[in-house]
């Protein structure tokens, strides 16, 4: 039987790993042993640890790994810290093969802690481009990896023209399209009466996150987008952006419109569960910020798309996604086209919903291949 450690470090790449860690449980010569770090203990951002116990997984161990400060240097120390609690916990697991998802910070400690202990990496979403740090920390990634899990195709090209071995390269798709392909919808009414929101109302989500690569422009930037969803005059809910560097700027240029009585029919909240956000997507009139989600599940929803600036530049996307600038008239403009065209066809760009199942069969029965890698040209 195979241990297979899986870590999650943010309510980002949980929403990946979910249906990724249920498939795991229900094959039968796998192990799942779950380690929960980074802003999932953060109260700020939701302590969304209680999520993943909610529904029902366990938490082998948690390590409280993000360093306050919000900024690149607080970020860079805590990466360094998760490397030191991760090596001690992959010690005590004793893991197969480690698995992370993603991009974000969190994820290159367990990369790191993971190579230097001789244990096998297993890494879902390689291959993807984007503009920021991100970008950066997940072609790191790749290359400390054994086992690739990209979600297009042309993320498959990528991570084998960087010299992976292509039989180590799987095309399985985005995960998170597994739990959006099984979720009954839920009527609107219900929806709406969960988040305060007017339900005959077309409603707006708001979701943008800091560039870290543009940390200090994130209040005005987010001011940019706010003052546009306000001079649009539609009700909305609003999730807070995460723990990277900018984000207390961001917070603070919330709390600024608030102060000014603006802001008044766009209720906010520190996280929403990821199903409901896949039902507050599947009735919203338009998502508007930089999140991931906007592109990737959003255009298999068909939910009509804003993405703001510089955080998703050259990432792949469905004809959901209307790209638009730092510009209030431009962001409001952009808007308005998207609540006026309404839903787009469903794409499947991103998966068809069977990733889980191949990550874990692949995980259960793939020749792992030797530890030291070489380059495979």
């Amino acid at each position: 039987m195979r241990r297979i450690c899986v870590v999650s470090g943010n309510r980002s790449d949980y929403a990946r790993l979910k249906a990724i860690m249920a498939a795991i449980q229900a094959q039968r010569d796998l192990e799942l042993t779950l380690l929960v770090i980074g802003a999932h203990l953060l109260p700020d951002f939701g302590t969304t640890v209680e999520q993943i116990r909610r529904d029902g997984f366990p938490v082998f161990a948690t390590a409280r790994t993000i360093i306050e400060g919000e900024d690149p240097a607080s970020m860079s120390k805590s990466i360094g810290l998760g490397v030191m609690e991760l090596t001690t916990l992959f010690d005590a697991v004793a893991p197969d093969i480690v698995v992370i998802s993603g991009d974000r910070f969190e994820i290159l400690s367990a990369a790191v802690a993971a190579s230097a202990m001789n244990i096998r990496l297993a890494h879902l979403q390689g291959g993807e481009v984007t503009g920021t740090f991100d970008e950066s920390v997940r072609h790191s990634v790749t290359k400390l990896a054994h086992l690739h899990f990209p979600a297009t195709e042309g993320a498959r090209e990528r991570i084998i023209r960087m010299g992976e071995a292509p039989e180590q390269v799987h095309l399985v798709g985005c995960p998170s399209i597994d739990i959006i392909a099984k979720l009954p919808e839920v009527d609107r009414a219900r929806i709406c009466g969960t988040y305060r929101l007017d339900p005959i109302e077309p409603f707006l989500i708001v979701v943008q996150h800091p560039v870290t690569t543009e940390f200090q422009e994130a209040g005005d930037q987010m001011c940019l987008t706010l003052q546009a969803v306000e001079e649009v005059e539609m009700q909305g809910v609003m999730i807070y952006p995460n723990v990277d560097a900018g984000s207390e700027r961001m917070v603070r240029a919330i709390r600024h419109m608030e102060q000014a009585n603006l802001l008044r029919r766009i209720h906010k909240y520190k996280h929403v569960p990821f199903e409901d956000f896949v039902h507050l997507m599947r009735h919203a009139a338009a998502i508007v910020g930089n999140s991931s989600a906007a592109i990737r599940e959003g255009s298999f929803l068909g939910t009509p798309a804003v993405n703001v600036g510089t955080r998703q530049h050259r990432r792949e996307r469905g004809k959901n996604v209307l790209d638009v600038s730092y510009d209030t008239y431009a962001i409001r403009e952009a808007i308005l086209q998207q609540v006026d065209h309404g839903p787009y066809p469903s794409d499947r760009l991103y998966g068809d919903g069977a990733a889980a199942p191949r990550v874990a069969q692949i995980l259960s029965t793939s020749e792992l291949g030797p530890l030291q890698k070489a380059l495979s040209y």
